[in-house]
């Protein structure tokens, strides 16, 4: 399994960060009506198994957070879903995870850039390198 690393967006005017479980397929797949048929059945049934043993995040699909605010609410945490449907709530938001295809390609630039900056291989001047590269990829991805 492969992870990479997405920079927050860009943003003119204050939003609220959120985070949140969720599932996804490329485009690409060759089944098609298979796929959609599997993350169907995680978003109505296996979020409602998953998510009171182990609430991590809401999940994206919403009509599936029920079970993720009653596994909180039961555990005595009352003023942790009164701030996660806040910040959901909230105007203006920006998730923390990406799926776009941009994204897969940070990985090159992190092995590049990143990963010698924190071992102390680069000078720290090239996170601005880094971060620029990055943003080109999303400006070309449209």
């Amino acid at each position: 399994m492969k992870y990479g690393f997405a920079p927050f967006p860009q943003v003119t005017t204050p939003a609220t960060l959120y985070d949140s479980v969720g599932i996804c397929t490329p485009q690409y797949t060759a089944n098609e009506d298979a796929t959609y048929k599997v993350l169907e059945y995680i978003n109505t049934k296996v979020w409602d198994a998953v998510l009171p043993a182990s609430p991590v995040a809401p999940p994206a699909y919403t009509p599936a957070q029920d079970s993720y605010f009653s596994a909180l609410t039961k555990a005595g945490q009352a003023t942790v879903v009164d701030t996660v449907k806040a910040d959901l709530a909230a105007e203006k938001t920006v998730g923390v995870r990406f799926t776009t295809q941009w994204a897969s390609q940070v990985g090159d630039l992190t092995t590049a850039y990143y990963q010698p900056i924190l071992t102390g291989k680069k000078p720290i001047d090239d996170l601005q390198t880094y971060v620029t590269k990055i943003n080109d990829l999303i400006k070309q991805s449209g």
